[in-house]
């Protein structure tokens, strides 16, 4: 129990310990208590993180308490509590340096099209990757890491990942009322799919869209003291970019609309971002045309990636 305990406190990413007795990741060869990793800590933001334990004397237990809060970049203190076999107490303690992440510039791309899906995987995931390696393309899926919970899903996320387009975070539960009840449950949320994406390909996502777009996002930013340069600044610390869309074809809710839709834009594109669904068959049928008339036109198809320019609805 107290080993899935310490798991769940990784998965989102929070640690909260109210004198937890923690795992010994050794038995001290000495008669003194050792912080392993040592007193003081960077971390990475937006890594999950994992504490790196404390080495003990034979028979003695170590309970601790603190907070490390991997989406805000700061100083933490983790206070741990060594009770030795004679029942005598002491105390160690260990600072934890959150470090923001460093993106690069972004760089637009000429006659770029992102095509991006969402709320996959699903049974139609594998025939959209089959149609853009027909044609070269890439593009970008961002998931819901709760459906994926079997191999073959996890299989999928990996196959993604090597035939080069981009896996991206759409969230762990597609629930707005609970995700954007605050700023705690959100991250929660994204930051536990961040380590389904990592389990399944062993790399963290760098790129995530809301439930919903930005906008359905409101009631969560509000609560934030700069609204969404606040937002924008956590998420950027995180090493992640947000994108909503600029174009979404599917809406006629048929593969010949969507098709219509996609090939007869209002003005040329230019780093526009589609927004479909893979969970959707009508739409997944479209995208043989789709990229057709595409390549015709000259566009080049690309994944969205932190050099991509964020496209953002307010």
């Amino acid at each position: 129990m107290a080993e899935r305990t310490i798991r769940m406190l990784s998965l989102i990413l929070v640690l909260l310990l109210a004198w937890q007795v923690l795992p010994v990741a050794a038995q001290a060869d000495g008669t003194e208590a050792v912080l392993e990793g040592g007193e003081k800590l960077d971390w990475v933001c937006g890594v999950p993180f994992t504490d790196p334990g404390c080495r003990v004397p034979k028979g003695s237990t170590v309970s601790a308490e603190g907070e490390v809060c991997v989406w805000r970049p700061g100083y933490y203190t983790i206070r741990y509590r060594v009770t030795e076999q004679t029942g005598a107490e002491h105390m160690l303690y260990r600072r934890v340096h959150v470090i923001p992440a460093q993106l690069p510039e972004t760089v637009p791309v000429p006659k770029a099209v992102y095509l991006t899906f969402d709320d996959g995987p699903s049974e139609f995931t594998a025939n959209v990757l089959d149609t853009l390696a027909a044609y070269g393309a890439k593009a970008t899926f961002f998931i819901v890491a709760k459906s994926v919970d079997t191999e073959e899903e996890r299989a999928l996320l990996r196959r993604i990942v090597r035939e080069g387009h981009s896996l991206g975070i759409h969230c762990y539960e597609h629930v707005y009322e609970r995700i954007y009840q605050n700023e705690e449950h959100f991250f929660q949320d994204l930051l536990r799919a961040q380590e389904v994406i990592y389990a399944a390909t062993g790399q963290y996502a760098t790129v995530t869209r809301f439930p919903g777009g930005s906008r359905t996002a409101g009631m969560m930013v509000s609560q934030l003291p700069g609204k969404y340069d606040e937002l924008n600044r956590l998420m950027h610390g995180m090493g992640l970019r947000y994108y909503d869309w600029s174009i979404q074809p599917e809406l006629g809710k048929s593969a010949y609309q969507t098709v219509y839709n996609f090939s007869h834009p209002k003005e040329p594109y230019s780093g526009d971002i589609s927004l479909q669904h893979d969970t959707r068959e009508f739409s997944v049928k479209a995208v043989d045309e789709m990229l057709a008339w595409g390549t015709a036109q000259g566009y080049v198809f690309l994944p969205i990636d932190t050099t991509t320019p964020e496209i953002h609805f307010r």
